[in-house]
């Protein structure tokens, strides 16, 4: 992956960092619990969308910025932090967004197919979840913190500003994450963990605004009901008193089926010709890095 030069600077200032503090020997009070944690991280990605069973495969891809929030609470049935309630809970929000490039085919009426791109289409989605769980600690240095909670995907995809033959493409996904954070507390300072969550697909939606061509007169809705997605990262934490850093890779992939199928008509009349519209299987590749503050 090719960061911008800023990107690179902050990664490589928060790395240097972990590095130089893993190896002090730190007073032995900043890693202690609390009963409310807060990060604030900034996120670059590459991304890649793509639909590649159809007979004229698809894809939109780019680069991604964007800005994450997640606020944990330990010791959700006690008032205070408490060691014998280990229960958590924590609620999270992300926005990813920028231009990303359209390759693919261009069909018109006479039946023609021809190759088409467009690059400079605004490209972005919201996320927002909240996670359960528990912590099981496992020895003075590992623990377990396994989840499961409810989560929220909304990607926007302005293929209207291609022009002919473009349209709106809204998806909207309802998903349960099971999860699982792996922590190491190598000093009183740095934690190092791992994070592994698997997505099941409840509920999905694409709406597309065939408005935007002529030719149409309804917007389509397509149900989609099978899919899932997989995460996975590491994390290099340091906590600095008030305040601590941290340094994140991720991974995030989906995999969502054929929709249903809608029959829409040409004029909103029955009488004309019906085109049967579905979204087809496609998959979304996401890679990069987090990058932020703590509380």
């Amino acid at each position: 992956m090719i960061f911008h030069t800023m990107t690179q600077r902050v990664v490589l200032g928060l790395l240097g960092t972990v590095m130089y503090l893993g190896g002090l020997g730190l007073p032995a009070s900043a890693m202690q619990a609390k009963k409310h944690n807060l990060e604030l991280a900034y996120e670059h990605s590459k991304y890649t969308y793509k639909e590649p069973h159809m007979a004229y495969p698809i894809k939109d891809y780019g680069h991604k910025n964007g800005v994450s929030i997640i606020y944990t609470m330990r010791s959700v049935l006690s008032s205070g932090y408490n060691e014998e309630d280990p229960s958590f809970a924590s609620l999270e929000g992300r926005y990813m967004g920028r231009d990303v490039t359209y390759k693919g085919w261009m069909s018109y009426s006479d039946g023609t197919v021809e190759p088409a791109s467009a690059g400079g289409l605004k490209d972005y989605y919201f996320e927002a979840a909240l996670k359960l769980g528990r912590v099981y600690q496992l020895s003075q240095s590992f623990g377990l913190w396994p989840y499961l909670g409810i989560g929220w995907r909304q990607l926007r995809n302005h293929l209207e500003d291609m022009g002919e033959g473009g349209y709106q493409r809204t998806s909207t996904y309802i998903y349960l994450p099971i999860g699982t954070d792996l922590k190491y507390t190598l000093n009183d300072r740095v934690t190092l963990s791992v994070n592994g969550q698997f997505d099941i697909l409840l509920h999905g939606n694409q709406y597309s605004r065939m408005t935007d061509l002529e030719m149409f007169m309804d917007d389509a809705s397509n149900r989609q009901s099978q899919g899932y997605g997989i995460r996975a990262s590491a994390k290099a934490s340091v906590d600095l008193g008030k305040i601590g850093v941290f340094m994140e890779p991720f991974w995030r992939y989906w995999h969502i089926q054929n929709s249903s199928v809608e029959t829409f008509y040409y004029d909103r009349d029955p009488s004309n010709p019906g085109l049967d519209l579905w979204e087809p299987f496609n998959t979304t590749h996401e890679y990069g890095i987090r990058a932020g503050i703590m509380f």
